[in-house]
């Protein structure tokens, strides 16, 4: 998946399970904070990502949600359990899945094969 796309689901898994109120999400891929905000209960997240000025909002139940990224306007669906999350992107058509411990995010994609670490 594009790289805009991996940060918001990271920083959404990361903001809904550990810290609704964080303002940021730092790639360690890239080396830097990317600036995203958002709101979330547990029948509604809305993130505003800060680069695009777009944002990424949808609703859901029993921690499964179904967001629409208003940057590349295609479908997200993440669904928590503990602290794990999976889900699927529309825009690469490809799965992803991940783990929250306290600060760190871990997120695999299924397009590149690779992890990626974050911390929000």
């Amino acid at each position: 998946m594009k790289s805009d796309v991996r940060d918001v689901i990271a920083y959404i898994a990361g903001a809904y399970l550990y810290n609704k109120k964080a303002g940021s999400v730092y790639s360690y891929e890239t080396g830097s904070y990317q600036q995203i905000s958002g709101k979330f209960t547990d029948k509604k997240i809305n993130v505003y990502d800060y680069r695009i000025n777009k944002y990424i909002s949808g609703t859901g139940k029993n921690d499964d949600f179904s967001l629409y990224h208003y940057g590349n306007n295609k479908h997200i669906n993440i669904k928590f359990k503990g602290n794990k999350f999976e889900g699927y992107d529309y825009d690469s058509n490809k799965h992803f899945s991940g783990t929250v411990n306290n600060r760190s995010v871990t997120l695999y994609d299924y397009e590149t094969s690779k992890y990626y670490d974050y911390s929000i």
